[in-house]
């Protein structure tokens, strides 16, 4: 009879799913059974004890991460980074390629010099100089957080036979 009315067995079950499922409004989604069962609204209102308390600690949270990654770290703490860089770099001297040796690092205060001696009779082009030492320090994170902390990054390069002679001071203070 289901082939005579242009429906196949397969369709009438999916009809009969549907109805069972709400989906033609034969029957009623969710039964009433289940409407019955589920949670009411607090009606005592919103700000229940508990919910004030997790409030105040989301809040508290949110706090102690803006503090320590947006307020600005005290004084004696980039100091006391400066000087534990200066640290790691020991023992002086240290070469660093053909022409140039690091013969002292010291940190003062928020400022941070590197001494080098050039090993060969080569000019310095300070200014070439300096747009490369700006690429180096300003691709480097930490030293860019530090620029940010106001440390400024001195480079002086002295001569190859008197190291009391400076050849040239270039000051770091900001990224371009």
């Amino acid at each position: 009879m289901a082939l005579l009315m242009g429906t196949t067995p397969w369709r009438m079950e999916a009809m009969r799913m549907t109805d069972v499922l709400g989906l033609t409004g034969g029957l009623s989604y969710p039964p009433p059974g289940l409407r019955a069962n589920a949670r009411q609204p607090r009606r005592d209102g919103m700000w229940s004890p508990r919910r004030i308390l997790i409030a105040a600690l989301c809040a508290a949270g949110i706090a102690v991460v803006a503090a320590l990654f947006f307020w600005p770290s005290d004084g004696r703490e980039v100091e006391r980074q400066l000087q534990d860089a200066v640290e790691a770099m020991r023992p002086f001297p240290r070469r660093i390629d053909d022409a140039t040796e690091l013969v002292e690092a010291r940190a003062e205060g928020r400022r941070m010099t590197y001494v080098y001696r050039l090993l060969q009779d080569v000019p310095v082009e300070t200014d070439r100089q300096r747009a490369n030492l700006e690429r180096v320090v300003c691709a480097a994170e930490p030293m860019r957080n530090a620029l940010r902390e106001g440390v400024v990054f001195v480079y002086e390069y002295r001569a190859k036979d008197a190291p009391d002679r400076m050849l040239t001071r270039i000051e770091i203070s900001r990224c371009p």
